[in-house]
């Protein structure tokens, strides 16, 4: 009985967010997991770094802290994991990177980078 409520309350969860025009996850995506890159190093002390997620990355953009962007890298082979981006005259201070992942281009991930 337990798993006909559970399969019946998952069924008009699902209705219901459809009706209200919600977009559907990204496909491999499952609903609560989340994708993660790594910046290394994090502080960056040299004119370059590198991101590195077990997803495929399509795009990294770097912006200020009021969100102008400085650098964007598309990837234009889509098959690296490991991207190392090189910085020519950043001054330091703080940097978002957004990470934008192949298997879902609508979910991006923000990471606060460090420049030495």
């Amino acid at each position: 009985m337990k798993t006909i409520f559970t399969i019946l309350f998952a069924s008009l969860l699902y209705t219901s967010v459809l009706a209200q025009g919600y977009p559907m996850p990204e496909p491999n995506v499952f609903i609560g997991e989340t994708i993660d890159a790594t910046i290394y190093p994090n502080p960056v002390t040299e004119s370059r770094f590198a991101i590195s997620s077990s997803e495929e990355i399509q795009s990294i953009e770097i912006m200020n802290v009021i969100g102008q962007t400085l650098v964007k890298k598309d990837n234009e082979y889509q098959r690296l994991n490991d991207n190392v981006i090189y910085l020519d005259n950043f001054e330091k201070g703080l940097y978002l990177v957004k990470i934008t992942f192949s298997v879902s281009p609508n979910t991006p991930v923000i990471k606060k980078m460090l420049v030495k």
